[in-house]
């Protein structure tokens, strides 16, 4: 993590300068840009040397009737100072705009290209693809509509065939003006996929279970499987990706599967195809092959075709080939047994394809001096054999006689075949063969219906029919038996919903015939969702997924950046009480993140809830909520930074559900080489205990100028005061308040307040430095202004146990950039949780976290670095600069909620006054 904080912060901060916007919110909105940007000079900050009028890497370029100017403005898109436009006075054709150079890119590759515009007039985007002969063409990659804010342009397109570089135009082709900045192309992942089973030439009847193995960086959207290239079912929208097939509707003979695996970004990859063959008896048919022993086998004339002979034992034995037959047919198959021991002898047919739990009847005719058995060898897909009695055929020596059994194939069965068998001294002779399967018996779960969300009591019904008659129904909940058999219909059963974990189920029923499973109905899938129970789905990771034995059911695993690393699913027991534990290890480090994450699961709008996990980790880690928004984002909040523990450690926190989320996910991960280990995990809604009523603070970090020339001068206009944590190192420095202007805001009634020295990470300092650092802070500041800041924000949000410690010595409350609310319940003075205001924060935001604060009675930390129209790049510009003009929509937000306005320490003072 520190590594990733400094590398960073040298990347967005200029000459190397150490100053407050680089935070742990600024690594994670870093983390989810693209890492590989083709273009050279994307945000066009940097001036060619040979003509300043134009960017490094950059052209003009325009054709036909139209008069333009081109210019290389000093003004950016928010994130930087510079930016391209054109600006056409006339047009009768042709078109104009700003390109870069040509880059080399990978034909088949798909790739992102976006870009930031203004324009008073609709414009076009287009690709210039070439070949390596100079060959051109165009891809059109649609059009920007007239924005008079900044805007973003963003498409996915596919190079074609033989082409080796592109550039894109952003052109305008009309009278008016299009400023373009901070441009983006890189390639977009596709997804992998593979099936996981059945196995590649497998031979497949009955319900077939087809599981495929898909993941992409972005996210895998869905996989939709193909039988022949035409869709099998619907897609799959969520891990296990698997489908029950019901071979029965294919034709009998070779068959090809495939998996598509659509990514997030609607990039889909095909599967290789896997060959199976399908071999289903016809119900009511003869499933054995030759069954009058008429057709004799052309490479032993002793032998029927597609039969065998065996004997084991202590016997003495003689097989026959007859030439006379039993119903006006002429052929049979004998033994004649004239000694015996031990052991038996008998004729019997080539395995055939059977389905598990299925009923099927036997018969064939025989002739036999002595009393025969008649025995069935069920084969499962391992070779191995197991065997059951059908019974005993008396003895008939003078005329034929048929025999008759029925049995149900055992779970497991692949193929089977009959022994009609002599096991003392005399004769058989048998004929007429015949095998069927009896009409099946079927059973579908009527409610609730496939992808359904069931909360409390919900009622589980299954249509069944057996015409061999139904002893019962029992219905599953995960491969599990939920609640008694069904003995009688209705089959329905009232499942209590708040019994399991909110997330992704599977229901499923059986049909039992007395003790045996004759039939299964296909799993739906549904959705629990339940106030006040766990939202984590699989939360202890007891339930395998059944597609992938290494891996929870309803868990994935997700790394990016550059890193070497395992994934382990321990053993049951391996976790804290009984659980099964998740353990990410790294054992070499660049860049990036590896975590394992619970599939995500609904939220709901402006609630609160409480996480909590036990953990085991050698360094110091961080936990994220990963809000889904309905548009299609997603918003990542700070919910927490454990200190590195040797011994399974419980975790708690409580968040806030930002408008518009859809689903949430936890992710708790690291960004170093070492070892986490995790397990029982809890998700619930959570009503805090609020104060005796909702505060709100607004604080403000590092200490820019831009406090004191439009900060405090607005919120003195609004009625409100503030607290200003300052870096003390960089008072009088340039973009930095001066030592007179602390004084002077301090004296208007703003907080001053530390954010140490240097704004270093204080969980790496030494002793004596981090005393240095809280100290001299403070000291300076009571210098300046006469007042001993009793608040402190800590460097980058981090902390530890010893910086706690080591901060209560001198200041009486200190704040994170853990996001959340501050409850009574909950109220921990050295972890004061923030909401953190970017350039892209909404009023609508803001306001939706005063009506939570004011609907619990918490109080609500906001914190802002920067307020400034011009921001100077060295210092205050970045994601955590705003608008004069944002900043005082959000002052009207906030005093028209009526909500009381209070500085840290006024804040501080009435919450703790309250808790006990």
């Amino acid at each position: 993590m520190r590594k990733f904080l400094l590398t960073l912060m040298s990347m967005v901060l200029f000459a190397g300068l150490l100053a407050g916007p680089a935070t742990l919110a600024l690594a994670q909105r870093a983390a989810a840009a693209s890492p590989t940007n083709l273009i050279a000079n994307p945000l066009v900050e940097t001036a060619d040397p040979s003509n300043p009028s134009q960017p490094l890497d950059w052209n003009e370029g325009n054709w036909g009737t139209n008069s333009t100017t081109f210019s290389y403005l000093n003004s950016g898109s928010g994130i930087d100072t510079n930016s391209v436009q054109v600006q056409m006075t006339s047009y009768t054709s042709g078109d104009a705009k700003w390109y870069f150079n040509p880059v080399a890119v990978t034909a088949g590759q798909t790739y992102n290209y976006s870009d930031s515009y203004l324009s008073n007039v609709p414009t076009e985007v287009m690709v210039q693809d070439q070949t390596a002969s100079g060959t051109l063409s165009y891809q059109d990659l649609g059009s920007a509509p007239a924005d008079t804010s900044w805007a973003t342009f963003t498409q996915n397109f596919t190079v074609p065939s033989g082409v080796t570089e592109l550039t894109v135009f952003h052109l305008i082709q009309s009278v008016g003006t299009l400023q373009t900045d901070n441009f983006s192309l890189s390639p977009v992942s596709a997804p992998s996929v593979n099936i996981s089973t059945p196995n590649s030439g497998a031979t497949v009847s009955g319900s077939t279970t087809i599981s495929a193995n898909a993941s992409d960086t972005n996210g895998i959207a869905n996989v939709q499987f193909m039988l022949d290239g035409q869709a099998l079912g619907s897609p799959i929208t969520s891990a296990p990706y698997e489908y029950t097939w019901d071979t029965t509707v294919a034709t009998n003979g070779s068959h090809s599967l495939t998996a598509v695996a659509t990514n997030t970004e609607g990039i889909s990859t095909t599967s290789a195809a896997i060959p199976v063959t399908v071999s289903n008896g016809t119900v009511g048919s003869n499933l054995i092959s030759n069954p009058l022993v008429e057709t004799v086998d052309p490479s032993n004339s002793s032998l029927p075709e597609n039969w065998d002979q065996g004997n084991w034992g202590t016997n003495t034995v003689t097989f026959s080939y007859i030439t006379n037959g039993s119903t006006g047919d002429s052929r049979s198959v004998g033994i004649n047994m004239t000694a015996y021991t031990s052991g038996d002898a008998k004729w019997y047919f080539n395995p055939v394809n059977v389905t598990p739990g299925a009923t099927y009847n036997y018969s064939d005719y025989y002739q036999s001096s002595v009393t025969t058995d008649v025995m069935a060898a069920f084969i499962n897909a391992s070779g191995v054999t197991t065997y059951q009695d059908l019974g005993s055929a008396a003895a008939n020596p003078s005329a034929w006689t048929q025999y008759n059994a029925s049995f149900i194939v055992p779970a497991g069965t692949q193929t089977m075949t009959v022994y009609h068998l002599i096991s003392a001294v005399g004769t058989l002779q048998t004929d007429n063969f015949s095998l069927t399967e009896s009409t099946k018996p079927s059973i579908q779960i009527s409610a609730p219906v496939a992808g359904a969300t069931v909360t409390g009591t919900t009622t589980v019904s299954a249509n069944a029919s057996d015409p061999n008659g139904i002893t019962s129904v029992q219905f599953l909940l995960d491969g599990q038996a939920l609640g008694s058999p069904v003995t009688s219909a209705p089959y329905q059963y009232n499942w209590d919903s708040t019994q399991a974990s909110n997330g992704t189920h599977s229901l499923s029923a059986e049909i039992f015939e007395g003790n045996s499973v004759v039939a299964t109905s296909s799993p739906v899938s549904v959705k629990v969702s339940n106030a006040g129970t766990n939202l984590v789905p699989n939360p202890k990771d007891l339930v395998v997924d059944p597609s992938n034995s290494n891996m929870p059911a309803d868990w994935t695993t997700d790394t990016w950046g550059t890193n070497t690393h395992t994934f382990t699913y321990g053993a049951p027991g391996s976790g804290f009480d009984g659980s099964r534990s998740l353990t990410t290890k790294i054992t070499s480090y660049t860049s990036g993140d590896s975590k394992w994450s619970f599939n995500a699961v609904p939220a709901t709008k402006d609630e609160m809830y409480k996480f909590s996990e036990y953990y085991k980790a050698t360094i110091p880690t961080q936990i994220d909520a990963a809000f889904n928004m309905s548009d299609g984002t997603t918003d990542y909040q700070i919910i927490g930074l454990p200190a590195a523990v040797s011994s399974w450690t419980k975790f708690t926190t409580e968040f806030a559900i930002p408008a518009g989320t859809q689903t949430i996910a936890i992710y708790h991960f690291f960004d170093s080489t070492g070892t986490l280990s995790t397990s029982d995990f809890s998700m619930t809604k959570y009503v805090p205990v609020g104060f005796s009523e909702p505060l709100v603070s607004l604080t403000f970090d590092d200490g820019y100028e831009c406090s004191y020339t439009n900060t405090a001068p607005m919120l003195k206009a609004a009625g409100f005061t503030g607290t200003q944590f300052i870096i003390t190192a960089l008072l009088n420095q340039s973009g930095y308040l001066t030592k007179a202007q602390v004084k002077a805001i301090g004296q208007e009634g703003e907080e001053m307040a530390s954010h140490t020295v240097d704004h270093v990470d204080l969980t790496q300092q030494t002793p004596a430095n981090l005393i240095k650092q809280l100290a001299n802070s403070q000291a300076a500041l009571k210098t300046i202004t006469g007042v001993s800041p009793t608040d402190l924000a800590y460097p980058f949000g981090l902390y530890n146990s010893a910086v706690m410690t080591a901060t209560a010595k001198y200041y009486t409350a200190a704040r994170s950039v853990d996001d959340g609310f501050n409850s009574k319940d909950d109220f921990q003075p050295y972890r004061l949780k923030v909401q953190n205001i970017y350039d892209n924060t909404t009023t609508a935001q803001v306001a939706d976290w005063i009506a939570q604060a004011q609907a619990t009675n918490t109080w609500l930390i906001i914190t802002y670095h920067s307020v400034d129209d011009h921001p100077n790049p060295a210092t205050d510009a970045g994601i955590y600069n705003i608008t004069t003009a944002q900043f005082q929509a959000q002052l009207d937000a906030i005093k028209a909620s009526g909500i009381k306005v209070v500085t840290m320490k006024q804040g501080f003072a009435e919450t703790s006054a309250q808790v006990k």
